[in-house]
């Protein structure tokens, strides 16, 4: 694709809704070159997954977590375990060297541009311990994500917490 091209394509769509998921479904690698682009300026190794790490997640505010996958570049694990599950994505098993976790409950594969989405609390309010989870170390590549939060809490309530000191 040249300068012009996508200069072309910006200029038509222009003040559309949905500009970005468009541009995922005409430039499919764009999502890549984005990763790439930010993985190589960022260059901090904070950001990524080092091994043996395991972690459980357990935030009692939350109501709803969107853990969105952006890439494939794991083809060895890097699932979202979710331990205390009764139910498989699958009638794999899955085994993991010195992480017991990833052997249990629910393993979700990670895939590029999916999601999943759970839910921390009962409709009561309640912690629903199903859903703590964690991540299972890729053994090849990097495991990029992204995380979205739904809480339990008035918007302007949560928007205190960060603007008064």
């Amino acid at each position: 694709m040249t300068n012009q091209e996508w200069f072309n394509w910006l200029k038509e769509n222009r003040g559309r809704n949905l500009v970005l998921f468009q541009v995922l479904k005409t430039f499919p690698h764009f999502a890549e070159l984005i990763i790439r682009v930010w993985e190589a300026r960022v260059r901090s190794p904070l950001l990524r997954y080092k091994l043996p790490k395991y972690v459980k997640h357990f935030h009692p505010q939350r109501y709803v977590t969107l853990f969105m996958y952006l890439n494939n570049q794991t083809k060895i694990g890097g699932e979202t375990v979710f331990p205390f599950a009764l139910d498989r994505f699958s009638d794999e098993e899955i085994v993991r060297d010195g992480m017991d976790e990833c052997s249990k409950g629910l393993a979700v594969p990670p895939r590029g541009l999916h999601a999943s989405l759970f839910y921390t609390q009962t409709p009561e309010g309640d912690i629903d311990h199903m859903s703590r989870h964690g991540g299972c170390p890729p053994h090849e590549g990097t495991k990029w994500g992204s995380n979205a939060f739904m809480w339990d809490s008035d918007a302007d309530e949560g928007a205190e917490l960060w603007t008064t000191k």
